[in-house]
């Protein structure tokens, strides 16, 4: 459980003040359902201007339980039933939805040159015009940086993703806002040419679920493309490298600007990070393939070093992982990790494609001549 100490004497509620009230309304939601178990689906309401419910509706599980569950708020947000908020999820609802915290997150965090030339390389995989003209379902989109940085026009741009605060300033920016547990999504099988999944996995309860629904979104000849999880075989601290790992000194700049983290935000943020909490901790190479290729994804898993000041951008694609930062250097260093091998690359991205229709028949047809 959370500690609440450092939250006691301010306004900021607990985890378990936040628990305690969406208790409460699932209770109330129960009750309704007993009552009317069986509520007729939805259709979209006539509007003379551009909504999030109007662009969503084609992409919605056809469902009576999902679509006569969906609400919806004045500033552009879907909201999906959820049937239970673990406290990894109320603890990213909060930050990455917190009116500072939330914001300063969006306007710093992979927003370098190499990030977006290292993305619109991974689209490009998809075809030249990278994701114009595509429906993309952008997982985890927080504030919508990705599609700021990025730019391009997509057919159609869905955000997902657990926090309210985070979507209005998406759907702010012009995505088709959902509140959804991507655990367990409401949109329809095979709906997406592109989904992306950027610094999702490890924010996530259970990443392998939510790498199987992501998934499940992609169509054939479609992408699934994650980036900027922390690949656990980089982060196996020990001694003096655990030591370091564990210290934090704020910048020259943090100090003039007096931007340094507030005790609460740290706490929060931490909270967020379900799988980067401590050093052995993170995301294994293997997870892609195991739970991708029985799928018939052809799955392509890229280590590579990047930090808010430096990465690698489309060499990546050419075998290089970049240049880690010097601290963390000095870490892996004095923990014995060998910094020359690609499993001491901090961060792992991963470019699926799921056969389209014309490999599969090509490959049926080329068994059956074998045979």
């Amino acid at each position: 459980m959370l500690s609440t100490a450092s939250t006691q004497n301010s306004p900021t509620p607990s985890i378990l003040d936040l628990a305690d009230k969406l208790a409460a309304k699932q209770q109330a939601e129960q009750q309704t359902k007993k009552r009317n178990p069986k509520p007729a689906p939805i259709q979209p309401e006539p509007s003379t201007t551009d909504n999030s419910l109007d662009r969503l509706f084609p992409y919605l599980q056809p469902s009576p339980e999902v679509l006569g569950s969906i609400q919806w708020d004045p500033l552009g947000v879907v909201i999906a039933p959820t049937s239970v908020f673990s406290p990894g999820m109320l603890a990213n609802a909060f930050y990455f939805g917190h009116p500072r915290w939330g914001r300063e997150y969006a306007e710093q965090a992979h927003r370098n040159e190499a990030f977006c030339d290292r993305w619109q390389a991974a689209l490009q995989q998809h075809s030249p015009d990278g994701w114009d003209g595509k429906v993309v379902i952008d997982l985890g989109c927080g504030a919508g940086s990705l599609w700021e940085r990025l730019g391009g026009e997509p057919a159609e741009i869905i955000g997902v993703d657990i926090s309210l605060g985070a979507l209005h300033w998406a759907a702010a920016d012009g995505y088709a806002a959902l509140r959804a547990d991507a655990h367990q999504l409401p949109l329809k099988d095979q709906c997406a040419d592109i989904v992306c999944a950027n610094a999702l996995l490890h924010h996530c309860d259970d990443p392998a679920q939510v790498l199987k629904e992501a998934a499940r979104l992609v169509k054939p000849g479609g992408l699934l493309i994650t980036d900027m999880d922390p690949q656990q075989s980089a982060w196996q601290r020990k001694g003096w490298g655990l030591w370091l790992n564990q210290q934090s000194w704020p910048s020259l700049m943090d100090w003039l600007r007096d931007e340094l983290p507030q005790a609460d935000q740290q706490v929060w943020q931490s909270a967020t990070e379900l799988h980067n909490r401590q050093p052995s901790q993170g995301i294994q190479a293997d997870l892609f393939q195991s739970i991708l290729a029985p799928l018939g994804f052809d799955v392509q898993v890229h280590p590579h070093n990047s930090d808010h000041r430096q990465g690698v951008g489309a060499e990546l694609f050419q075998g290089q992982w970049g240049k880690a930062s010097a601290k963390l250097r000095w870490e892996q260093r004095l923990s014995g990790i060998d910094k020359h091998r690609p499993s001491s690359a901090s961060t792992l991205l991963c470019v699926a494609r799921r056969p389209s229709v014309a490999d599969l028949d090509l490959l049926e047809w080329v068994q059956q001549g074998a045979a």
